[in-house]
This record gives C-alpha cells, structure tokens and sequence, in this order.
C-alpha cells in the first residue's frame, strides 16, 4: 500500500469517528435488540399479502376465457404486476430466521 493510501485510510478512519453520528452509534452499541414476536408477526402479514396475490393471480387467470380481444391487452398488463412474489418469500424466511436465530 502506498503512503497516498495509507494517508487517505486514515482520514477516513478520522472523519468516521468524529463526524459520522451512525457509526459511533454502531461502535457504542454492538448489540441489536428485536422482538422477536413482531418479526414473526411481520412475517405472517407478509406471507398473507403474498397468498392473497397469489390467489387475485389465479382469478385473473380465470378471466383470459371469458374477456374479448380488444380487452385482452389490458388483461395481459394486469396479469404481468399481479403473481407470487418469490422477493416476498424472500423476506418472509429472513424475518422468520432472525427471530428463530435470536432466540439461541
């Protein structure tokens, strides 16, 4: 590394413990407190908001048969915003994983 580097680390180092309120926050506190109970209650909402899309997903389905060609297209655009969302699943596990990790 060069003396430039070095130098700039440093007075990043320097700005981060004089100016930077979060990270002498984070340093001071290094334990995190959660309730446990509202991850896992924000996970069933969540996990609930994902069935009921899913379940508007598969009554739009059921309207393909039953519309006309000039109200397809906007059936399609529709169908395209509306489905599972695997992202949602996503933070459904994290929440549920944190809140079971935190109990250890």
């Amino acid at each position: 590394m060069s003396a430039a580097e070095t130098f700039a680390n440093k007075v990043s180092d320097w700005f981060k413990t004089r100016f930077n309120q979060g990270y002498n926050y984070a340093v001071s506190n290094t334990y995190i407190r959660v309730n446990t109970e509202t991850l896992r209650s924000y996970a069933e909402r969540l996990k609930n908001v994902n069935t009921r899309v899913a379940d508007l997903d598969k009554r739009i389905d059921a309207l393909y048969t039953k519309v006309g060609l000039f109200d397809l297209w906007d059936l399609l655009n529709a169908d395209i915003l509306v489905g599972y969302s695997w992202k949602l699943k996503k933070c459904i596990n994290y929440l549920n994983d944190t809140a079971s990790k935190n109990n250890l």
